[in-house]
């Protein structure tokens, strides 16, 4: 196992992955405060989506992408209901929610050897290997998680203060 470079790729992807998703949740602490329960589910226009939406929307697909593809028992997902309003649902349950399906993530994650990280998958209508899985996961958390700080921002009027001493 020591200076074997199949191991040392594995633990480098595996670090990589960490370390992304324990930023988004570092980001999604700091953005958790200066979301209302009321803001969670606002729209700024009959085509656009709430921050709820988003957040329940970045659940749905690291569950189908990360958890399933991983092996975890999750419940199938269901796109189209990550687009309703769920107003019975609030602010810090939902914020709890995103943060509990990172830690799993990343705990499935660290499980993963080598081959299973090649492993063809079906999600949706595509096919890709586990580590694209994993990676379109990751990139499409960020993607949304930009957004919801720009809604911040826009309704607040603040700078977010991501990198303080930056």
């Amino acid at each position: 196992m020591i200076n074997n470079p199949e191991n040392e790729w594995q633990q480098t992807w595996t670090t990589s992955c960490h370390g992304r998703l324990r930023e988004q949740k570092r980001l999604l602490d700091h953005l958790k405060p200066h979301i209302t329960d009321q803001e969670l589910w606002q729209k700024s226009g009959e085509h656009l989506n709430s921050i709820g939406h988003l957040l329940q929307h970045i659940i749905g697909n690291m569950n189908q992408y990360i958890l399933q593809t991983l092996g975890a028992d999750v419940p199938a997902r269901s796109r189209h209901q990550e687009f309703e309003d769920h107003l019975n649902v609030h602010s810090d349950e939902l914020f709890a929610i995103a943060k509990i399906t990172m830690d799993q993530c990343l705990d499935q994650i660290a499980q993963v050897d080598g081959q299973t990280w090649l492993k063809i998958h079906e999600i949706q209508i595509f096919q890709m290997t586990t580590m694209e899985a994993v990676m379109h996961s990751i990139e499409h958390n960020a993607y949304h998680i930009g957004q919801i700080a720009l809604l911040v921002k826009q309704k607040k009027g603040i700078d977010l203060k991501f990198y303080p001493g930056v």
